[in-house]
C-alpha cells in the first residue's frame, strides 16, 4: 500500500515539474511575443513615416518638374 503512495505521489510530482516548467515557457513565449509585438509596431509606423515623407518628396519633384516645363515652354514661345 505504501509503495502505491509513494508512486502516486512520484506521478503527481513528475506532473506538477512539468505543469510549473510549461507555466514557465509560457511565461517566456509570452514575453517574446510581447517584445516581437512592440516591435512590429514600431516597424510599421516607421515605414508609415518613411512612406509619408516619399509622398512628400515625390510631390516636391513632380511640382518642380511642372515649374521647369512651365518655365522652358515660357522661354521657347517668348523668342
Amino acid at each position: 500500500m505504501k509503495a502505491e503512495v509513494r508512486k502516486r505521489e512520484e506521478n503527481i510530482k513528475e506532473k506538477q515539474q512539468f505543469l510549473d516548467n510549461e507555466i514557465e515557457n509560457n511565461s517566456e513565449q509570452e514575453k517574446k511575443i510581447s517584445i516581437a509585438e512592440r516591435t512590429a509596431a514600431r516597424i510599421r509606423s516607421d515605414y508609415q513615416e518613411a512612406e509619408t515623407q516619399r509622398i512628400q518628396f515625390q510631390d516636391e519633384v513632380n511640382i518642380q518638374r511642372v515649374i521647369h516645363v512651365f518655365i522652358l515652354f515660357r522661354f521657347l514661345y517668348s523668342h
